[in-house]
């Protein structure tokens, strides 16, 4: 089973879509790490992303600024469900099970024994990044690309307006169950 990385990059927004195998991936900002991303904020060995069958799963590797799927700090191995929000320092990732001949074969991160591992910074393709055609019209990857960004970015709205309700309602003296405290 093949699964599909949509990456959103810190700063600028741009999403690239990525092509990953069943197997086990080091995210970190190290040079041994299969998902290099090069950010302060990520940790030389910041989580361990396994790919088995169609399920998904993180560990955090006891990171200085921790990980997060959906909004909610990881502690331990956490199943990650299909089109969930993962946040390794600013960059977001959505990882989904997908068909083997749904996505281009130059997507596909690059094999164990390729270095340095997609990815990355040195890797990341511009052609993925949300640009006009020769025509002046917006390309395929451009308009899939924005699309991404749109959805990550609106569950992630969610995600924070349902906290920020969680917070009031304790703030207000109600827990969870709207039992006053």
């Amino acid at each position: 089973m093949a699964f599909s990385l949509d990456l959103i990059r810190p700063g600028d927004g741009s999403a690239t879509r990525y092509r990953l195998e069943d197997g086990t991936y080091l995210i970190g900002r190290g040079a041994s790490c299969r998902l290099c991303l090069p950010y302060p904020e990520v940790s030389e060995r910041h989580a361990l992303l396994v790919l088995r069958g169609e399920s998904a799963s993180l560990e955090d590797l006891h990171s200085a600024n921790g990980s997060y799927v959906n909004g909610i700090p990881v502690d331990g191995i956490v199943t990650i469900a299909p089109d969930a929000v993962v946040q390794i320092g600013e960059t977001m990732l959505r990882v989904s099970p997908v068909a083997q001949d749904t996505l281009p074969a130059e997507d596909a991160a690059p094999s164990a024994d390729e270095v340095p591992a997609a990815p990355s910074a040195r890797t990341v393709p511009d052609s993925h990044n949300a640009r006009s055609g020769a025509s002046g019209r917006p390309d395929a990857a451009a308009i899939q690309a924005a699309a991404i960004r749109r959805q990550v970015k609106e569950q992630i709205q969610q995600e924070l307006i349902a906290r920020l309700d969680l917070k009031r309602l304790t703030v207000s003296g109600v827990d969870r169950a709207g039992i006053s405290l």
